[in-house]
């Protein structure tokens, strides 16, 4: 028992599958920007996450002091100071990651371009 309904997006007839409501040509068009979305989130997140990682790294610093052979005083403290090189990795990599992202989205778009034409 096929029946026919129409795309809530574009309004072509399509054939009723009782799973989506939206044809296969608006699912299409709709992935690049999906893939854009979640590019441009994961560089906001990876930047603020970069600075708050940076900022809140804590080394922990020994010191020893030997009054003989037997006895000594260990005692350790911590020292904070801001991490510019976890800061720039965290900026690095949340950067490679959304490249891929958006040149993979950016991909689909010129395909569904391809598509299009024919």
């Amino acid at each position: 028992m096929c029946e026919t309904i129409k795309c809530k997006k574009c309004g072509r007839k399509m054939i009723n599958d009782g799973v989506t409501t939206v044809c296969d040509d608006c699912k299409r068009k709709s992935m690049p920007r999906v893939y854009f979305v979640i590019a441009t989130t994961i560089l906001i997140v990876g930047f603020v996450l970069g600075i708050i990682l940076g900022a809140t790294n804590k080394e922990l610093k020994m010191t020893a002091s030997k009054a003989d052979a037997y006895d000594s005083e260990i005692s350790y403290e911590y020292k904070e100071q801001f991490n510019s090189s976890l800061m720039f990795n965290t900026w690095g990599a949340s950067f490679i990651i959304s490249a891929i992202l958006y040149s993979t989205g950016s991909t689909c778009a010129r395909l569904n371009l391809l598509i299009d034409k024919k």
